[in-house]
Parts: structure tokens; C-alpha cells; sequence
């Protein structure tokens, strides 16, 4: 795992799904172990959705970005903003489109609409971005993985579709079966969680599973990802002023250098764009002029985010922002049936019959969550120090360097600059 690696930014987040019966089915007891889910060779599907990423007239990826930001703002709307708050719409996206495999009906078209995607082509999507990103852990010292699983219980009769082998093949998830309300099972699954997170979220579950819940599906995501250009503090840390929404005035560690970077100044926004060391994924922090936190989100979209990294400049700055570190854990049933996911919510209506049936009792959605946790700080590698210490060039005649101080409420963002795919977003109001 990633003992061994300095981080720079390190988070994760951790989205599952509980699928209970509305009507209890007794089932004797048994551990869990995995269940062989063979690759089905018919491509016919995949073969359609590439078609569709491979078009001219639509970006899939569009409409991940779309969802990623309504998500965000409907946990906004939800929390406010005078908390810290970190949350992964990129792994309620993974979590959704698995359950969206094994839906039908009404169930899998409110699904769908809010995914933008039918359940196919958001698989696609997913499967697409597993493999990119596999490759850029492969090909650079950020650690970005992506991994998803299903655990049912024997008291659902698994469906003839080939819903879980499309798991296993678009979403590369694993299945285990077994009883899911055991104490056994929620150490096993919790053993998963903290594996896939590297022991960020090490404990996912604190209570047994209720004894009708009969599916749980998983997604992980950890990013471990190091600055291009390292915070050299000498040993010392440095601090500066912060005010919190409320205008009380501390002081916290803070990234403090002077540096070349891409960044946004202007009446509205003060912002600043940093590269990590594989030359994809960045840091973006915005930071409203007015103090206005929740007006600056209400506008903030997919189009608008990619209008503001778009139009930020390169220069000579000398910034501050704050470190921070943030964990949360966020309750998403309310979110998402605000979202217009509601027929998978209701116990009589609900149909997830692609997955399997229950003897006397409907399947459905009981719990969706995510816990989630971001730490970002100053750590580097001996080859970025010496990256910084070259661009220190006391010789050089320049400018003075433009001041960009992030010293109020801000919203950041991981994202990948290639797609502009959100990875993490939050709120930090108090760090």
C-alpha cells in the first residue's frame, strides 16, 4: 500500500449502498468468501458504449462532471458552508451506476437521469477512468485506485442476467457472498474498506448490518498524490491569519512560497491552480471576494468551473493557503431522492430484479453514505526540493511576485485536467 510514500494530499472517500428486504427472510448463518465472477464474452454492449465515448457529438464525460456538481450542491444545500467538508461525488457516481446494473423499470430510469447516462454507457464511463488512472499510478508517483465490490446475502436468489458479471467487468468488483448481519461479516468488510483506503477510513461500519440486509455495494477511492513543486519549510512551520465565516481571526499552518503557478485575481475571485508531480491532476482553490461562500457555489456549475481554471494565468506569486486536514461522514438518502432517485428507496416499488429476488420480500435501497477524509500539507520528495531550490533564482531580475492569499472560506477541488472530472471537492471555513 502506500506506507512507504511522503504525502502531499492524501484522501479518500468510501460510498456504499445497503439493499434490504422490506420483509425479514430467516437464512443460517455463513462466512463470507468470494464467488468467481467470470468475464461474459459478449461484447455487444461494451462495443456500443465505446461507440458513444468515441463520438464527436457527445462527452460522456460531461455528464459525470454535470453530476458532480449537483451533487455537490445538493450536499451544500443540505450541510451549509460554515463547515469544513469533503465528499467525492466521482465514488457516489461508481456506487450508483453498480446499482443502476441491476435495475429495472421506473427504479432504473431515475437512475439513470440523474447518472445522464443509461446504466451501459455510465459503466463505460467508469470502466474508461479506472484504466486511465491505473495507468497514471502505473506511469508517475501518484497513487489514484479505484476499487469496487458487492456483498449479498444467500438470502437473495441471484438473478440469470448478468448483472454481476458486468460488475465484474466494467467495474471490476468483486463479490462475496455470505451473511451479511454478523459481526464476522462487518470485520471483513470494514478489513476491505481500510485495505482500499489505506487505513484512512478504517472502520466503515461501528454496528452489525441489520439481518434483512441482503446487498451492500462498495466503491473506494484513494488518492495519494505529491506537489510538482514541494513547501519547503526548513523545519518550521509556517502560519498565517484566517478568518472563519463567523469573522473570528486565528492562526494556522499554512503553505507559504513563492512560486510560479497558475492562478485567478480579479474583483470577484481570488484563486490558485497546483500541479501535482504527474502532470495531471491539480489543486484548485477559489476563494470569493465578498465572503459570499454560498452564493459563489449556488453559480458554480460544470461549465463555470471549467470557465475559471480555463481563464487563470501563469505568474510569478506568492502564495498562502492554509493546510488543513478534513474527515466526514454523510448520510446521501435524502440527497439523492432530492436528486429524483426515489422509487429505489421505496420498499413496494422499488425493482432491483436484475440482482436477484427474496423469498417473501421486496428488494431495495435502505442506506446510501460516504465517509470520506483529505489531508493536505507541505511534504515532498528530495527531487521536488531540489526543483524548488533551483526555481529560486536570487540572481534573476523580476517582477514583484503577485500576492495570492487564500485567508477566508474557499472551496477546493482535485480534479483531473484532462477530463476536468471533479475527484474530491469540499468547503474549508475553519482549518
Amino acid at each position: 500500500m502506500l506506507k512507504n510514500l511522503s504525502k502531499k494530499i492524501a484522501c479518500t472517500s468510501l460510498a456504499a449502498l445497503m439493499l434490504s428486504t422490506a420483509l425479514s427472510v430467516p437464512v443460517s448463518a455463513r462466512s463470507l468468501k468470494a464467488k468467481d465472477t467470470a468475464v461474459s464474452t459478449d461484447l455487444k454492449k461494451e462495443e456500443a458504449a465505446l461507440e458513444l465515448i468515441n463520438s464527436n457529438e457527445l462527452n460522456p464525460m460531461d455528464s459525470l462532471n454535470e453530476f458532480s456538481f449537483d451533487f455537490f450542491k445538493e450536499i451544500i444545500k443540505e450541510n451549509g458552508t460554515e463547515k469544513n467538508s469533503v465528499m467525492s461525488a466521482l465514488s457516489a457516481y461508481y456506487a450508483l451506476g453498480m446499482l443502476s446494473l441491476g435495475a429495472e423499470g421506473k427504479t432504473e430510469d431515475e437512475l439513470e437521469k440523474a447518472l445522464g447516462l443509461d446504466s451501459d454507457d455510465a459503466a463505460l464511463v467508469c470502466k474508461e477512468l479506472m484504466d486511465v488512472f491505473e495507468t497514471l499510478t502505473q506511469c508517475s508517483k501518484t497513487k489514484l485506485s479505484i476499487a469496487n465490490a458487492a456483498f449479498y446475502s444467500d438470502k437473495l436468489k441471484i438473478s440469470d442476467s448478468d448483472t454481476f458479471k458486468e460488475l465484474a467487468r466494467f467495474y471490476k468488483a468483486g463479490a462475496y457472498r455470505g451473511e451479511l448481519s454478523t459481526t464476522k461479516a462487518r470485520e471483513f468488510i470494514n478489513a476491505w474498506a481500510s485495505e482500499k483506503t489505506d487505513k484512512m477510513i478504517p472502520e466503515l461500519f461501528t454496528e452489525n448490518l441489520d439481518e434483512d440486509t441482503v446487498l451492500l455495494l462498495i466503491n473506494a477511492i484513494l488518492l495519494d498524490a505529491k506537489w510538482a513543486e514541494p513547501f519547503d519549510n526548513f523545519g518550521m512551520e509556517n502560519t498565517m491569519n484566517f478568518t472563519n465565516p463567523k469573522g473570528t481571526k486565528s492562526t494556522v499552518g499554512a503553505l507559504i512560497d513563492e512560486r510560479s503557478i497558475e492562478y485567478i485575481k480579479t474583483k470577484d475571485v481570488t484563486g490558485a491552480i497546483l500541479d501535482y508531480s504527474d502532470n495531471r491532476l491539480k489543486f484548485a482553490a477559489f476563494m470569493p471576494s465578498d465572503g459570499d461562500m454560498k452564493g459563489f457555489l449556488n453559480s458554480l456549475d460544470t461549465e463555470e468551473f471549467t470557465n475559471l481554471v480555463s481563464s487563470a494565468k501563469k505568474g510569478r506569486c506568492l502564495l498562502k493557503m492554509p493546510k488543513f486536514s478534513i474527515e466526514s461522514s454523510i448520510e446521501l438518502n435524502d440527497i439523492l431522492k432530492s436528486m429524483g432517485v426515489k422509487t429505489a428507496f421505496d420498499p413496494n416499488k422499488a425493482d432491483l430484479s436484475d440482482f436477484g429476488k427474496c423469498g417473501n420480500g421486496n428488494v431495495y435501497v435502505s442506506r446510501v453514505f460516504q465517509k470520506a477524509k483529505i489531508d493536505v500539507d507541505e511534504e515532498g520528495t528530495k527531487a521536488a526540493a531540489v526543483t524548488a531550490i533551483a526555481a529560486m533564482n536570487t540572481t534573476a531580475l523580476r517582477e514583484p511576485p503577485i500576492p495570492i492569499t487564500i485567508d477566508h472560506s474557499f472551496f477546493y477541488c482535485v480534479y483531473d485536467s484532462e477530463t476536468n472530472v471533479p475527484l474530491f471537492m469540499g468547503v474549508v471555513s475553519e482549518p
